[in-house]
């Protein structure tokens, strides 16, 4: 089983607009963060590629099922689920309490740095990362946008 990578946060005031809701470019923010800090625990981040490889976000879905105000504390938990074809997937969820504010699934592209053409992730991720389908997965398929 593939460890969950947890974080604890507070939402901060410059991260709100109006209403003290958290805003969606920060939201975001904190997903990327928490990808990448746990993909470089899992000895696939950036800096474990020697700079030939680099992740990019092809598809997102997420559910907010709870208020993202301004002094919130949450826990913010992400795990890989295998691939998907050319895909990576990555499953999150952000918690307060007892009550889950969030969910979410993230499909990467794992592209050549020189090239920028995607690269198969079954070629080059380990096994634990690649064949794992531990945990729940929140959106099974994130087909393209109409």
């Amino acid at each position: 089983m593939i460890p969950v990578y947890k974080t604890e946060k507070v939402i901060q005031h410059h991260e709100c607009g109006a209403g003290g809701i958290l805003k969606m470019k920060d939201m975001l923010d904190y997903l990327q963060d928490v990808a990448g800090h746990h993909a470089d625990e899992l000895g696939v981040g950036l800096n474990s590629f020697g700079h030939k490889m680099l992740w990019v976000l092809s598809r997102l879905r997420v559910a907010v099922d709870g208020d993202l105000a301004v002094d919130t504390p949450f826990t913010l938990e992400t795990y890989p689920t295998g691939t998907n074809l050319l895909f990576a997937v990555r499953q999150y969820t952000m918690k307060s309490g007892d009550k889950t504010l969030l969910r979410g699934t993230s499909y990467w592209l794992l592209l050549d740095a020189e090239s920028f053409r995607p690269l198969k992730p079954l070629d080059h991720l380990p096994p634990l990362i690649r064949d794992t389908q531990d945990g729940e997965q929140y959106f099974r398929d994130l087909g393209k946008i109409q």
